[in-house]
């Protein structure tokens, strides 16, 4: 019940603040500009890197490359925080990261990043008093936030969700102010496995693909999107022979662009590296790659698909989006490779 009035209070102050916002008047007599707070001057185009920090675990997105290679990539590592024992009587050593995950993000991490930069609270709440901070979190605050932009990095201390709204309460790092930042802006890269990994294995638009080049088998197949404009009229054909209608490539195609990534493998591991010990997995093998050519000819994206062969055969790829091997997810996989020989022509169609 204590938790539950001083966070009444808190948000009592934040919609006194929100009233004088309202009304037209701030403390000096002239219309404020509204409640929200700057907290850090950064374009979305310019963030470098963003750590988010908590009790079990650590998430780090960082910008990589230049240009057309620039892309962003993220890292998730559980943290050890090492507690000895309580009758160890050991002072605990301070939290390590260990087991991390890395993986590419996809195009939405722009939208993440327009939510964060620049960084806005959406109010101050002033300097609170040593039993508000406990009841917030931020007496001895277990979690942080940093963004990192223009050689200039802003630090938070992160507290407790606000009641209701689920915004959290923040102080910038050896300061005493206490702010309400948006959950979003936490929320966004906490959930960044979920809502912002890169599974699909192309981000290259198709209406922009003009050719694609399948090579497998020791054969390749030059393929024409024919009406690529259009999604409702577009289909694949043989390049030799694009007045030949033939729904064969299209089908294929539908299939194979179902294909995604459901586990990164790390920068070291190669396929069959993350199948458990004792399993016996074969030899990686390569069914094909899949070059993908705007109508300029330029290469827009290229995929290596392969598989572990088996009684339960384990499929990969690795693509100009994901930049690493990932481990391919559902069944499809299977009849994606099973149809290569006929796609190339190494196989009459049935």
């Amino acid at each position: 019940m204590k938790s539950l009035i001083v966070h009444f209070i808190l948000a009592s102050a934040g919609l006194a603040s929100a009233y004088a916002a309202w009304t037209g008047w701030g403390e000096d007599g002239d219309a404020p500009a509204g409640d929200s707070v700057l907290l850090f001057e950064c374009g979305a185009d310019a963030v470098a890197r963003v750590v988010y920090r908590t009790e079990a675990r650590e998430i780090t997105l960082e910008r990589r490359g230049e240009g057309d290679d620039r892309h962003y990539w993220a890292t998730v590592a559980r943290i050890d925080s090492g507690k000895p024992s309580p009758e160890s009587g050991e002072a605990a050593p301070t939290p390590t990261a260990e087991g991390a995950e890395g993986f590419a993000l996809s195009k939405e991490v722009q939208d993440y990043l327009k939510e964060i930069a620049p960084l806005r609270a959406e109010r101050s709440l002033g300097e609170l008093d040593p039993t508000q901070l406990e009841e917030v979190k931020l007496k001895a605050p277990t979690a942080s936030f940093e963004l990192t932009c223009g050689g200039k990095t802003a630090k938070l201390d992160v507290g407790s969700s606000a009641f209701g709204s689920g915004d959290h309460y923040v102080r910038e790092a050896n300061k005493k102010t206490v702010y309400l930042l948006a959950k979003k802006a936490l929320k966004g890269l906490d959930q960044a496995e979920s809502q912002l990994m890169q599974r699909d294995l192309v981000r290259a638009p198709m209406t922009e693909v003009e050719h694609l080049v399948v090579r497998a088998l020791g054969k390749e197949r030059k393929l024409l999107h024919r009406n690529r404009i259009d999604p409702r009229q577009a289909t694949w054909v043989d390049a030799a022979e694009p007045d030949r209608r033939n729904e064969l490539f299209s089908n294929w195609l539908e299939k194979y662009e179902r294909l995604t990534a459901g586990r990164y493998l790390g920068p070291n591991e190669k396929p069959g590296d993350d199948i458990a010990e004792g399993s016996n997995p074969g030899a990686f093998e390569e069914l094909a790659t899949i070059e993908y050519l705007g109508p300029d000819g330029k290469t827009l994206d290229r995929v290596t698909f392969g598989h572990i062969p088996g009684e339960i055969a384990n499929y990969y790829a690795k693509s100009s989006a994901t930049r690493a091997w990932v481990r391919l997810t559902g069944s499809v996989a299977k009849d994606v490779a099973a149809d290569l020989p006929t796609i190339v022509g190494a196989e009459s169609a049935p």
